[in-house]
């Protein structure tokens, strides 16, 4: 089988809540069987504009800081995120991933399924407080 090689420059940009993203690999895209790795782009956040938390239902994911400065928020702790930092954040949890400087946080996410969209929760009813959206680090 040849390799199956994609840029992310020729992968269209899907709108999320609080962030863009470029899915190259998945079961929707590029052909993968059971993985799905996504490059995700975060702006800085500007009141009042608001993050919810998501998590993935039975299913971890591997977040690697590509470019930029940043928090994560995992079930309500917190933790500094710069470019070459690797985030694991466990199955069923709550969080999200923000950006603390005016330059994009740019990401590629893995998740070991090929099904995302089964897996995805957004809780636009969780809040993460004021300082932690928009807080210098």
């Amino acid at each position: 089988m040849a390799p199956r090689v994609r840029s992310a420059a020729d992968v269209p940009v899907t709108a999320l809540p609080g962030r863009s993203m470029a899915e190259l690999f998945s079961g929707r895209a590029g052909g993968a069987q059971r993985v799905t790795l996504r490059v995700v782009e975060i702006p800085r956040l500007r009141p009042p504009d608001r993050r919810h938390p998501h998590e993935h239902r039975d299913v971890e994911e591997c977040i690697y800081v590509l470019a930029g400065r940043g928090r994560v928020w995992i079930g309500g702790e917190i933790a500094a995120v710069q470019a070459g930092d690797a985030v694991l954040v466990p199955a069923g949890t709550p969080h999200a991933t923000l950006n603390i400087a005016d330059e994009p946080l740019r990401l590629a996410c893995f998740f070991p399924t090929a099904d995302m969209p089964a897996s995805l929760i957004e809780h636009t009813h969780m809040e993460i407080p004021d300082e932690v959206l928009y807080g210098e680090s």
